[in-house]
């Protein structure tokens, strides 16, 4: 699925219930960071969403609001 910043994101994973970072909570992609791999395509590892239902009372580090969460790489494996 291509990325791109600005689009609408779901979050997917309860990540901070207390700060409201849960399952279906929605934001817009603010940045991404990469790994390359040996062919030189790019994975995914994190990014930065901003969701104005999050309740933190103060930004975490090194991000510019307090409606910014980061979102953690996570892979699953579908069988039919």
């Amino acid at each position: 699925i291509p990325l791109v910043i600005g689009m609408p994101i779901m979050i997917m994973q309860n990540f901070d219930i207390q700060g409201g970072v849960v399952n279906g909570c929605h934001g817009v992609l603010k940045s991404i960071r990469y790994r390359l791999d040996d062919q030189g395509c790019r994975h995914a590892i994190s990014c930065v969403v901003s969701a104005s239902n999050i309740s933190a009372e103060t930004a975490l580090p090194y991000l510019d609001h307090k409606t910014d969460v980061v979102a953690l790489e996570d892979k699953i494996s579908l069988l039919f």
